[in-house]
């Protein structure tokens, strides 16, 4: 594996990943020294989708480097092809609608070991505990066990809302 140098492009239609279904899948792709390098990845499900502008997997490290993601998804499917913990954790946040996002970070093969990911998004209807709010926009920073939310607004019960918080 060490010696091994491929690149080409893939795409694949109707599969699933993690119980995750997806309608389609493009991307140039490069494997040079245990590392597989995902050019302009592109993702479809349904009428959602997502692209970035590279997506990295260093096998030696245990990481996955994502690059100016892009698109809209829904956030729990996300989490759960990322692996069951990262689902778990994303269960209590649902978007009805599927919001649009901008991510960029690294995730570790096994999340335990390391998360730095950063999102702006925007989107709604939203619904967490006791909260339902029609529309929400902000940041945020996962970075192992802290999620930090910067710059969170949006409109909140014939009103509008805006704050930060740290967990």
């Amino acid at each position: 594996w060490d010696n091994l140098d491929v690149q080409g492009r893939v795409a694949l239609t109707n599969f699933t990943f993690r119980s995750q279904t997806a309608s389609g899948f493009q991307s140039g792709i490069e494997f040079s020294n245990t590392v597989l390098t995902l050019r302009e990845p592109r993702i479809q499900r349904g009428e959602e989708h997502r692209v970035a502008e590279r997506v990295t997997v260093d096998f030696s490290a245990g990481k996955i480097f994502i690059t100016n993601g892009l698109g809209t998804a829904d956030p729990l499917a996300v989490a759960r092809a990322i692996g069951p913990v990262a689902g778990h954790w994303f269960e209590p946040y649902r978007f009805s609608g599927t919001p649009t996002s901008r991510v960029n970070g690294s995730i570790s093969f096994d999340i335990d070991d390391g998360v730095d990911l950063h999102f702006d998004f925007q989107g709604g209807p939203f619904e967490w505990w006791l909260f339902k709010v029609p529309r929400i926009a902000g940041k945020v920073n996962w970075v192992n066990d802290s999620l930090t939310l910067k710059d969170i607004h949006g409109d909140f019960y014939q009103g509008k809302a805006q704050g930060e918080a740290m967990f």
